[in-house]
């Protein structure tokens, strides 16, 4: 039987570093998101903008927008951990030691995902990943600026080792 690990790397501006534990066969090394909400404070007669990041299910709505930011991405993680058909990858890769492949998609304002972009090595792992998105569950809560729903861009590289 072959080990899978596994390796993501969100990018963004934030790098939020988190060694796990493998996890039945497969290990993540490191997480970090990429967002265009960020906290913003107050100077003198600056106006305050409010910001949120949208809550996966299984986090709380009440955390602090960095708590909030670190919970959704550790879920999203764990779903596609869990749902990603790594045979298939060892299938279309039966020579190849890794595969990567770059996910990007929005989170709409009702908390869906949508414009979901995957570039990999092989067609069928990206069919495989962009059905997977779109079977990922509706977020709690959507982003929001100023308390109007907004779009929350999320991306991430996946790295397979077989």
């Amino acid at each position: 039987m072959k080990i899978f690990l596994i390796s993501f790397v969100v990018l963004s501006c934030v790098l939020i570093s988190w060694q796990g534990k493998a996890v039945d066969q497969y290990k993540f090394d490191s997480i970090s998101t990429k967002t265009s909400l960020l906290r913003q404070g107050t100077m003198g007669n600056v106006k305050i903008e409010e910001k949120t990041y949208p809550v996966y299910r299984g986090c709380d709505k009440n955390l602090s927008f960095e708590e909030t930011k670190k919970c959704t991405t550790e879920k999203i993680i764990n779903y596609i951990k869990v749902s990603f058909n790594y045979e298939l990858a060892d299938k279309a890769f039966p020579t190849a030691k890794e595969t990567q492949f770059q996910v990007d998609f929005i989170i709409n304002e009702k908390g869906k995902t949508e414009e979901i972009n995957v570039k990999a090595h092989h067609k069928a792992v990206a069919m495989d990943v962009i059905q997977l998105i779109k079977r990922m569950p509706k977020f709690k809560t959507v982003g929001t600026t100023n308390g109007q729903p907004v779009k929350t861009p999320f991306s991430a590289l996946m790295t397979v080792y077989l």
